[in-house]
């Protein structure tokens, strides 16, 4: 029985440092983000991203890539730590670059106040994720339908809004939507890193490069919900 209790005590102990790593290597990306943005705004440098279209669109083709390559290349346990690593890095970079335009089209009070209200929304849905016992993985799967949804409407109501036709309500309406999108995907994402870890117990490789995954996961929700909330603070200020 004491070596069951202490089994137990061992494995929730790896599960915290398991968590630990994964939000490390998040926070470091974002790190990683926004000091390329700013960088690149603060030296000019957005001026050969950011106002060739070729450049962008390569750009943002390289961003799906990565995220691609990284999700197929772990589900299928063909990379190496180092190389997802390397990769979830790169991506880091680039999105730097592309989200350089932030700090020249917002005042920086605007941004601050986006990211503290960002950190405290995915903090707070981010623990729920974790200490919940409830499985989120039917909720989540409706939440991935409900992305796919806002992203054909703010394509549709991007390409009415070329002719003139696009509609602000409609617009505010998918940010908010969005934004109820993004923190319910990273209360998922978070509750999914312990299944994670305890499906690869025993596999070290395998496990650091879920870590990456979920790392990336986080990731996208974060900047996704930070970008979103951003939007409603600007048309709030209009």
């Amino acid at each position: 029985m004491f070596n069951q209790q202490e089994n137990v005590v061992e494995m929730n102990g790896g599960l915290s440092a398991y968590v630990t790593k994964v939000f490390m290597w998040m926070f470091f990306g974002l790190i990683i983000t926004a000091g390329v943005s700013y960088l690149t705004a603060a030296t000019g440098l957005y001026t050969i991203f950011l106002t060739n279209m070729a450049m962008l669109l390569v750009l943002f083709i390289v961003e799906i890539g990565l995220v691609i390559y990284i999700s197929t290349r772990i589900s299928k346990g063909n990379i190496s730590s180092k190389g997802a690593i390397i990769a979830f890095l790169v991506y880091a970079i680039i999105n730097g670059l592309v989200l350089s335009s932030l700090f020249l089209a917002f005042q920086i009070g605007v941004l601050y106040q986006a990211f503290f209200m960002t950190a405290i929304t995915f903090g707070t849905m981010a623990v729920y994720g974790y200490v919940t016992k409830k499985d989120l993985t039917r909720i989540g799967t409706l939440l991935v339908v409900g992305l796919l949804g806002i992203i054909i409407a703010t394509i549709v109501n991007g390409i009415f809004g070329i002719f003139g036709m696009g509609s602000t309500g409609l617009d505010l309406v998918i940010s908010y939507v969005a934004i109820a999108i993004f923190l319910g995907l990273a209360a998922w994402d978070t509750q999914k890193i312990k299944y994670y870890y305890y499906e690869s117990l025993g596999n070290e490789g395998i496990q650091n490069n879920l870590a990456i995954y979920s790392a990336l996961q986080l990731y996208l929700d974060f900047i996704n919900l930070f970008l979103y909330i951003l939007r409603i603070f600007a048309s709030n200020r209009d």
